[in-house]
């Protein structure tokens, strides 16, 4: 799977973000997510952020649109995973998938 496929990164998202839930702290919505870390444009990062919104599968993010249509996407301080994001990488067979090809890629290439 492409590093830049929807499913590797809404896994990575929802990794990182959990693994900030077990070590009690708040996800670095500034250096880690952002479209420039996943090697993305912004507007696919705002879409995948706005759809674990959407679906439930993270909280605290607020997302509204300017006139002109531009998504504008802000973290509230109760940012986190929720436990249907949480779910949704232990059980997901495509997040299982992409974890693999994740960890293959990291395995083959020196330093990632």
């Amino acid at each position: 799977m492409a590093k830049d496929n929807y499913f590797v990164i809404v896994y990575k998202i929802l990794a990182y973000m959990y693994k900030c839930l077990k070590d009690g702290k708040y996800p670095d919505t500034y250096n880690i997510l952002n479209a420039e870390s996943y090697c993305i444009n912004e507007g696919y990062f705002k879409y995948i952020l706005e759809e674990l919104y959407v679906n439930g599968y993270i909280r605290g993010l607020k997302a509204s649109y300017a006139m002109n249509g531009e998504l504008y996407v802000f973290f509230e301080n109760n940012f986190k995973i929720s436990e249907k994001g949480i779910l949704f990488i232990e059980e997901n067979t495509i997040m299982e998938k992409a974890y693999k090809a994740i960890k293959k890629a990291m395995d083959i290439i020196p330093g990632v």
